[in-house]
Protein backbone atom coordinates (compact mmCIF):
# COMPACT_ATOMS: atom_id res chain seq x y z
CA UNK A 1 0.00 0.00 0.00
CA UNK A 2 1.03 3.87 -0.44
CA UNK A 3 -0.01 6.79 1.61
CA UNK A 4 -0.24 10.30 -0.32
CA UNK A 5 0.12 14.06 0.39
CA UNK A 6 -2.23 16.46 -1.83
CA UNK A 7 0.09 19.64 -1.44
CA UNK A 8 -2.57 21.79 -3.21
CA UNK A 9 -5.08 20.69 -5.84
CA UNK A 10 -3.68 17.75 -8.06
CA UNK A 11 -0.31 18.05 -7.16
CA UNK A 12 0.41 14.72 -5.01
CA UNK A 13 3.16 13.07 -3.42
CA UNK A 14 2.73 9.33 -3.27
CA UNK A 15 5.32 6.82 -0.78
CA UNK A 16 5.11 3.72 0.44
CA UNK A 17 2.94 3.14 3.76
CA UNK A 18 5.79 3.22 5.72
CA UNK A 19 7.58 5.87 4.25
CA UNK A 20 4.63 8.05 4.43
CA UNK A 21 3.50 7.01 8.04
CA UNK A 22 7.13 8.09 9.23
CA UNK A 23 6.68 11.44 7.29
CA UNK A 24 3.51 12.00 8.85
CA UNK A 25 4.57 10.97 12.56
CA UNK A 26 7.20 13.04 12.01
CA UNK A 27 5.48 16.04 10.92
CA UNK A 28 2.66 15.70 13.81
CA UNK A 29 5.84 15.70 16.07
CA UNK A 30 7.00 19.18 14.68
CA UNK A 31 3.84 20.34 14.92
CA UNK A 32 3.24 20.05 18.63
CA UNK A 33 0.35 19.73 20.53
CA UNK A 34 -2.58 20.73 19.40
CA UNK A 35 -5.38 19.62 16.94
CA UNK A 36 -3.17 19.39 13.68
CA UNK A 37 -1.06 17.12 15.05
CA UNK A 38 -3.71 15.03 16.43
CA UNK A 39 -5.35 14.71 13.03
CA UNK A 40 -2.14 13.93 11.46
CA UNK A 41 -1.38 11.39 14.27
CA UNK A 42 -5.61 10.08 13.64
CA UNK A 43 -4.32 9.46 9.77
CA UNK A 44 -1.77 7.55 10.87
CA UNK A 45 -3.26 5.25 13.46
CA UNK A 46 -6.72 4.75 11.14
CA UNK A 47 -4.36 3.85 8.39
CA UNK A 48 -6.04 6.22 6.31
CA UNK A 49 -2.84 7.09 4.04
CA UNK A 50 -3.85 10.46 2.82
CA UNK A 51 -3.42 13.70 3.98
CA UNK A 52 -4.55 17.16 2.19
CA UNK A 53 -2.57 20.36 3.00
CA UNK A 54 -5.65 22.30 2.16
CA UNK A 55 -7.96 20.23 5.20
CA UNK A 56 -6.27 22.42 7.58
CA UNK A 57 -6.36 26.07 9.24
CA UNK A 58 -4.45 28.52 7.19
CA UNK A 59 -1.84 28.87 10.31
CA UNK A 60 -1.50 24.79 10.08
CA UNK A 61 -1.14 24.83 6.54
CA UNK A 62 1.94 27.73 6.77
CA UNK A 63 3.76 25.78 9.83
CA UNK A 64 3.33 22.15 7.53
CA UNK A 65 4.34 24.10 4.58
CA UNK A 66 7.19 25.48 6.32
CA UNK A 67 8.31 22.27 8.00
CA UNK A 68 8.29 20.45 5.01
CA UNK A 69 10.01 23.13 2.35
CA UNK A 70 12.73 23.70 4.93
CA UNK A 71 14.03 20.29 4.99
CA UNK A 72 12.72 19.50 8.31
CA UNK A 73 12.00 15.98 7.40
CA UNK A 74 15.08 14.72 5.11
CA UNK A 75 17.35 16.14 8.07
CA UNK A 76 15.10 14.09 10.44
CA UNK A 77 15.73 10.68 8.01
CA UNK A 78 19.33 11.77 7.64
CA UNK A 79 19.32 11.52 11.26
CA UNK A 80 17.01 8.14 12.05
CA UNK A 81 16.97 5.70 9.39
CA UNK A 82 19.21 3.01 10.81
CA UNK A 83 20.27 2.24 6.67
CA UNK A 84 22.36 5.13 7.13
CA UNK A 85 24.08 4.41 10.27
CA UNK A 86 27.52 2.63 10.54
CA UNK A 87 26.98 -0.89 9.72
CA UNK A 88 23.73 -0.70 7.79
CA UNK A 89 23.71 -3.90 5.55
CA UNK A 90 23.38 -2.82 1.83
CA UNK A 91 19.46 -3.14 1.63
CA UNK A 92 19.10 -1.07 4.43
CA UNK A 93 21.18 1.28 2.85
CA UNK A 94 19.41 1.29 -0.44
CA UNK A 95 15.80 1.82 1.36
CA UNK A 96 17.01 4.88 3.13
CA UNK A 97 18.81 6.69 -0.03
CA UNK A 98 15.44 5.80 -1.56
CA UNK A 99 13.68 7.10 0.83
CA UNK A 100 15.93 10.14 1.39
CA UNK A 101 15.56 10.70 -2.57
CA UNK A 102 11.27 10.38 -1.82
CA UNK A 103 11.23 12.57 1.06
CA UNK A 104 13.38 15.33 -1.34
CA UNK A 105 10.68 14.78 -3.54
CA UNK A 106 7.75 16.22 -1.59
CA UNK A 107 10.72 18.76 -0.20
CA UNK A 108 10.74 20.10 -4.08
CA UNK A 109 7.11 19.55 -4.51
CA UNK A 110 6.16 21.72 -1.48
CA UNK A 111 8.75 24.37 -2.19
CA UNK A 112 7.20 24.78 -5.92
CA UNK A 113 3.85 24.70 -5.05
CA UNK A 114 3.37 26.56 -1.75
CA UNK A 115 1.24 29.55 -2.93
CA UNK A 116 -1.19 27.32 -3.78
CA UNK A 117 -0.95 25.36 -0.97
CA UNK A 118 -1.54 28.21 0.83
CA UNK A 119 -4.25 29.64 -1.27
CA UNK A 120 -2.16 32.96 -2.39
CA UNK A 121 -2.71 34.19 -5.73
CA UNK A 122 -0.19 36.99 -6.15
CA UNK A 123 1.80 37.66 -4.10
CA UNK A 124 5.96 37.02 -2.84
CA UNK A 125 7.55 33.29 -3.35
CA UNK A 126 8.82 33.45 -0.26
CA UNK A 127 8.35 30.41 1.81
CA UNK A 128 7.38 30.66 5.39
CA UNK A 129 9.27 30.55 7.78
CA UNK A 130 9.46 28.25 10.52
CA UNK A 131 10.37 29.46 14.16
Amino acid sequence: MAGTIEVSSGWLWSASSTLFDWALEALASEMGEGPAADAITKIVVENLEWLAICDFELSDRTRLIGLISSGALVDRARREFPGLMPGAGSLEAMWADTALDLLRDLQTLTRHKHRAALGVETGTDDLPTIH
